[in-house]
């Protein structure tokens, strides 16, 4: 009798390792310097630099956006696009190009809204998340630990000292590029089976090799993403019991 590996189940986000938090109180410009030279979109590894003076959760997708490359996402009218969509658009992107790791920089300016929204793309995609904040003070310290509190953002690591996080944030890139990453650029899907629904991922896996699978199932987990909070948002509300 043939037997056949078991078929992989419904994708499902990996549970995230802890934030990191790294307190940087002396404002190095080499922690900064480092944290540009470390990201590598090309490899899942990006570095997000939110724009200033803007609170909005929606410029900060943006960001995230941008440091992955997807400038071609925008739009001349994206810059007005509404949060949610923004948001859905980062956690797709993450998925279908598996972006893994993320530092965000002036994590000490974030508020609590734009924390919430890196906290939900932390748990829908497993990212690890790394915040640099500037906190020379202990109240802004402080602050700054109510601020991701409240944002259910509980599992931190937090590393002071320049050395210390220098250490934390890794080695430049190896083979790092010069200038921003390609303009949406993804690999091309491999040839897929024409299956149904219920058992297209399962035949994907069986068929293609270890390459062209992850290829293919990070624009499946992209779409089953889009289509839960999709879902989510258009299901008329359970009545009370």
């Amino acid at each position: 009798m043939t037997t056949h590996p078991r078929a992989p189940q419904q994708p499902a986000a990996p549970a995230p390792p802890p934030v990191r938090l790294l307190l940087d109180g002396d404002d190095d410009h080499a922690v900064h310097q480092t944290a540009y030279q470390w990201a590598d979109p090309a490899r899942g590894r990006i570095t997000v630099d939110p724009t200033p003076h803007t609170t909005s959760p929606a410029y900060l997708a943006l960001d995230v956006l941008r440091a992955m490359g997807r400038d071609g996402y925008s739009r001349p009218e994206a810059e007005r696009m509404s949060t949610d969509p923004a948001w859905r658009a980062v956690t797709c992107w993450t998925l279908a190009t598996n972006v893994h790791e993320a530092i965000v920089l002036r994590a000490h300016r974030l508020t609590v809204e734009r924390l919430r929204r890196l906290a939900a793309w932390r748990a829908e995609t497993g990212i690890r998340l790394t915040l640099l904040a500037h906190a020379p003070e202990r109240a802004d310290e402080q602050r700054l630990l109510e601020h991701l509190t409240a944002a259910e953002l509980v599992n931190v690591v937090t590393v002071t000292g320049t050395a210390a996080i220098l250490d934390a944030i890794g080695p430049a890139a190896a083979g790092r590029r010069s200038g921003p990453p390609p303009r949406d650029h993804v690999h091309p899907l491999p040839s897929v089976p024409r299956s149904g629904v219920a058992a297209f991922r399962a035949d994907c896996w069986r068929r293609q090799n270890e390459t062209d699978f992850a290829h293919t199932d990070g624009q499946y987990r992209a779409g089953y993403a889009a289509a839960r909070t999709g879902l989510a948002r258009t299901q008329p509300p359970q009545p009370s019991a």
